[in-house]
């Protein structure tokens, strides 16, 4: 069984959670932990899928999401899901651990400090929040970790024009990726490296329509990414992960190599 790493991006109403829990609804005989950094979940899991056995953590802090996580890695094995709703959240809160605990106060008064030159120089902050966030969290779970792991972030604005300043290469060339979809996701800027699969969602109108196009990959078929579009239309009411099985099973007929998700 290969392990599957998931990330899903996408702005407000496009079936980011909704297709979090299609996948949870997907794998019935997996036990699925809920990391939910946006607090709604709950809502959506009893209007959704009622029946459906899932334990969720809502997280406010950093402290509260690594408690959850600690309790994830005790609790999942092979063939079990990690899922977060919010990844993008985990940043922000490792920032604010960070001012809270380093510098003793908010996040909100730090930026002002800094804003107006008042602050005192203290414990390298980007080395304290890369460790947290990368080191003992994401690497781990999307690594180490015997799990697999489904995660959603919000769209963010691409900076196009920011970019092309940035020293890391590989930061360059994603954003450039993400100009097709007119976002990026949000969050540490190397999140999407950390995941196998990355997938865009969006919601048109004029008539509604839910579209998807594939970002990243390995060793699959794309969704949506041909010649005349990006996005191809997605069937909210399928679901995300027999959208994804079928296309890879099609390919697969077609006599294309492809390794099926478990």
């Amino acid at each position: 069984m290969y392990k599957e790493t998931i990330l899903i991006v996408g702005p407000d109403s496009s079936g980011k959670s909704s297709s979090l829990l299609d996948i949870a609804d997907k794998h019935p005989d997996s036990k699925i932990f809920m990391i939910d950094l946006e607090n709604k979940l709950g809502k959506l899991l009893d209007g959704l899928y009622p029946d459906l056995e899932i334990e969720v953590e809502p997280c406010l802090n950093w402290d509260q999401l690594t408690d959850a996580f600690n309790k994830a890695k005790q609790t999942l094995k092979v063939g079990d899901w990690l899922m977060i709703d919010g990844l993008d959240k985990a940043w922000d809160l490792v920032q604010a651990d960070y001012e809270m605990k380093v510098n003793g106060i908010t996040l909100s008064n730090r930026v002002e400090e800094l804003r107006l030159g008042t602050s005192a120089p203290g414990i390298d902050k980007w080395g304290w929040c890369k460790t947290k966030h990368n080191k003992d969290f994401l690497d781990v779970a999307t690594g180490r970790a015997p799990f697999h792991v489904a995660a959603t972030a919000w769209a963010h604005p691409v900076d196009i024009e920011g970019v092309g300043a940035d020293k890391d290469i590989t930061v360059r060339e994603t954003t450039a990726m993400w100009k097709q979809a007119g976002f990026k996701p949000g969050g540490e800027k190397r999140n999407t490296q950390r995941f196998d699969t990355v997938f865009a969602l969006n919601l048109k109108m004029a008539p509604v329509s839910y579209q998807i196009a594939t970002m990243k990959d390995k060793e699959r078929p794309y969704l949506g990414n041909n010649k005349s579009s990006l996005w191809s239309t997605f069937d909210i009411e399928q679901g995300l992960w027999d959208t994804y099985v079928q296309a890879c099973e099609d390919v697969k007929a077609s006599g294309g190599r492809v390794i099926l998700p478990a």
